[in-house]
């Protein structure tokens, strides 16, 4: 299976082909340039393997949580390829695409969500324990506390990282392991997309948002407030 990947929901944009013959990846931390560099890179790629947009099966976009306008970014340049090359798409979880780093182990991949907030879940082996929500970091302690977890799970995300003084260290008295340099990447979201049924896959217009903040969709309804960047 041939598939396209577009990660946009933080800082660091990345695009990914994964074909039967090899792999390939480009990335880049892009400032908020993400639309004037994504479309590059996927040209370079697809031109590096000698490919069209026609010889994909499948698209896939990380859909979040991150930035609201990195993510509009990613999805519409993943439906507007997707629509003109007849192709389905997969929507890949970001927090879903960072446990993907380490699929043996539980982990907490926690993203900067701004405000003071982490988006985080909680994953094993591959499997979802804990929905993508966002919290106060200094919440955190108690919502793993009220965990049955098997080991010691390691924490992966720059959340981690961006809140050291309100971030748990610990959990059962047990130290964490933290990778607070992991971020999403288009070569985690391939490889999961390709792994997906034909039931998860959607038409273009299907494919739909993982925002989690309530105030980004209060802002998306005409509601007050301001998204987050």
């Amino acid at each position: 299976m041939n598939v396209l990947a577009i990660d946009t929901a933080t800082a660091r944009c990345s695009v990914a082909l994964c074909t039967g013959s090899g792999n390939g990846q480009r990335m880049q931390d892009s400032s908020g340039r993400h639309s004037s560099l994504i479309l590059g890179m996927i040209r370079e790629l697809l031109c590096n393997r000698e490919m069209t947009l026609g010889d994909l099966d499948l698209v896939a976009v990380d859909v979040g949580p991150g930035s609201f306008t990195g993510l509009r970014v990613g999805v519409g340049i993943a439906q507007g390829l997707a629509y003109a090359a007849g192709l389905p798409v997969v929507g890949i979880g970001s927090l879903a695409a960072l446990s993907g780093a380490y699929p043996q182990q539980t982990v907490i991949p926690a993203l900067d969500a701004r405000m003071n907030q982490v988006y985080w879940g909680v994953y094993r082996a591959g499997e979802c324990i804990v929905q993508p929500h966002v919290d106060d970091p200094c919440r955190l302690e108690s919502e793993l506390a009220s965990l049955s977890l098997p080991d010691t799970p390691m924490g992966i995300g720059n959340g981690w990282t961006a809140y050291p003084d309100s971030m748990p260290v610990e959990l059962a008295g047990r130290p964490l392991e933290i990778r607070g340099e992991h971020l999403p990447e288009a070569l985690q979201i391939a490889r999961l997309a390709a792994s997906v049924g034909p039931a998860e896959r959607v038409s273009p217009l299907g494919l739909e948002v993982a925002y989690v903040r309530n105030r980004v969709a209060e802002v998306m309804s005409g509601g007050a407030g301001t998204p987050e960047s």
